[in-house]
C-alpha cells in the first residue's frame, strides 16, 4: 500500500464511527474485542467495568489512542496493521485483566498478546466451517497469542482435542450462544410438528459455495432429501416447520426455495426474525433436523433432539462440521442417510420413543460430555477463576 492509499484509508477511518472521543478509554476490569455477540459475553461479566473496542470504527473511536496507534504504526514502517497498533494502544489506556471476543478468526485480536502480558485472553467459536480457526488459533500461537492461562472455548470435545495448539486451554463447552439462548424451562413442546433448521442463505453468499458451482449441487441433500423427510413425518402425524435462516427481502427467495421441492402442505415456513429468533424456538419441537447448520450441533449440546442430513451427496461442497463429521456423526443413529430413506420412518420413530438417557449417550456420541455438562454458570465461573476472582 502506497503511503497515498495509507493516508487516504486513514481520512476514511474518521469519517466512519458515529461517536468519536477526544480521549482514550476508561480503565477496565474487561475489554471486549468487536460487537458479535456483545450482549451474551456482557452477562458473563456483569459486575465488572467493561469497554468495547471496534476493529470495525463503526461505532465509536477513541483518539489519543488512535492517534498513538497511528504514529507507533509510523515508527514500525507500517509493520502489521493500523487496527493493530490501534488495539494495543487502546489496551494500554484501559488496562484490562482479562480481554474478550466473539470474533474468534480475527488474527489482529490475538496479535496483542505481547505488549499484554499481564492480561488473560478469552474467546468464543460462534461458528465453523472447515478449519479455519485451528489455522488462526497456529497462526495466533506462532506469533505468541496464545498462552496456557488463555481459554477458547469450543463446540465440541473433538474440536477442543484437534484444536490443542499447545497455548491455551481448548474448553469444550458448547457455544454461549446456546447456554444464553436455547432454554427448555419456559418451552412447552409441539406434539404435532417437528422442526427444520434452514442452512439456505443467498447463494451468491454461501460460504461453501464455490463461484460456477450449480445451486442445484450445492444443495442437492435438501433437494433429494427433504420431500422424504416430510412424507415420512406426515405419515407419523407430524407437520414440518422450516426454521428460517434468512433476514429482510431474502426470506422471500427462502420461502420459494423450500415451496418449490416440498410443495404447499404438510408443513409451514418461519422466518427469522430477529438474530437470535432460531434459537428461541428449538426448545418447543419433540425433534428438530439439520443439514449442515451448526445450529443444529448447538441444539443437540443443549439437550434437544436433533438428527442431521446426509451431507454426502453435496461431494466437498458442504460438510457438516468438519472434524466431527468424519467420525462420530457418521456413524452415528441420528443420522438419516441418502441411501437408506425407506427405513427413516422407523429410524426416527424409535429416536422419538427412546427415554432422555438413552438418546443423550447418541449425543455424546456426537459432541461429547462437555458441551452436555457444561452450563452458562460453569463459562461464568471460569471468566471469574480468569479475572482472579
Amino acid at each position: 500500500m502506497s503511503f497515498a492509499a495509507k493516508i487516504r484509508k486513514f481520512s476514511e477511518l474518521l469519517l466512519m464511527p458515529k461517536k468519536i472521543s477526544l480521549f482514550g478509554p476508561a480503565m477496565s476490569r474487561v475489554v471486549i474485542f468487536d460487537r458479535p455477540y456483545l450482549a451474551e459475553i456482557r452477562l458473563l461479566v456483569d459486575k465488572e467495568s467493561t469497554c468495547v473496542f471496534d476493529p470495525r470504527y463503526e461505532t465509536r473511536l477513541f483518539l489519543a489512542p488512535f492517534v498513538k496507534g497511528i504514529l507507533n504504526w509510523v515508527f514500525t514502517g507500517f509493520s502489521l496493521s493500523l487496527t493493530h497498533h490501534y488495539f494495543v494502544s487502546f489496551l494500554r489506556f484501559s488496562k484490562p485483566d482479562l480481554v474478550m471476543t466473539a470474533a474468534f478468526d480475527n488474527l489482529i485480536f490475538y496479535s496483542v498478546r505481547k505488549a499484554i502480558s499481564k492480561s488473560s485472553i478469552a474467546s468464543f467459536l460462534v461458528f465453523q466451517r472447515g478449519p479455519l480457526p485451528i489455522e488462526t488459533l497456529n497462526k495466533a500461537t506462532e506469533s505468541g497469542g496464545l498462552l496456557p492461562r488463555d481459554a477458547v472455548f469450543c463446540y465440541t470435545d473433538t474440536f477442543a482435542k484437534e484444536w490443542n495448539t499447545g497455548g491455551a486451554e481448548m474448553i469444550s463447552s458448547g457455544t454461549l450462544l446456546s447456554k444464553v439462548h436455547i432454554n427448555q424451562s419456559d418451552q412447552e413442546k409441539l406434539t404435532s410438528r417437528v422442526g427444520f433448521i434452514s442452512s439456505y442463505q443467498h447463494y451468491g453468499d454461501a460460504i461453501n459455495g464455490p463461484p460456477g458451482v450449480a445451486e442445484s449441487v450445492f444443495y442437492k441433500p435438501e433437494i433429494a432429501m427433504l420431500r422424504p423427510l416430510l412424507d415420512s413425518m406426515n405419515r407419523l402425524g407430524y407437520e414440518l416447520d422450516i426454521i428460517g435462516r434468512c433476514v429482510g427481502d431474502i426470506t422471500k427467495e427462502e420461502h420459494a426455495f423450500y415451496e418449490t421441492y416440498l410443495g404447499q402442505k404438510g408443513w409451514r415456513f418461519l422466518p427469522r426474525q430477529i438474530e437470535i429468533g432460531s434459537y428461541k424456538v428449538l426448545a418447543q419441537y419433540p425433534m428438530i433436523f439439520s443439514a449442515a447448520s451448526t445450529l443444529g450441533l448447538e441444539a443437540l449440546s443443549s439437550h434437544l433432539r436433533v438428527m442431521f442430513l446426509d451431507m454426502t451427496s453435496a461431494a466437498n461442497y458442504r460438510d457438516h462440521f468438519w472434524s466431527t463429521s468424519e467420525s462420530s456423526l457418521r456413524h452415528s443413529r441420528l443420522l438419516l442417510r441418502e441411501k437408506e430413506i425407506t427405513t427413516w420412518e422407523n429410524q426416527i420413530a424409535e429416536l422419538l420413543k427412546v427415554d432422555d438417557l438413552a438418546f443423550e449417550l447418541f449425543a455424546q456420541a456426537v459432541v461429547g460430555k462437555g458441551p452436555m455438562t457444561t452450563s452458562f454458570d460453569d463459562i461464568q465461573a471460569k471468566i471469574k477463576l480468569m479475572l482472579g476472582q
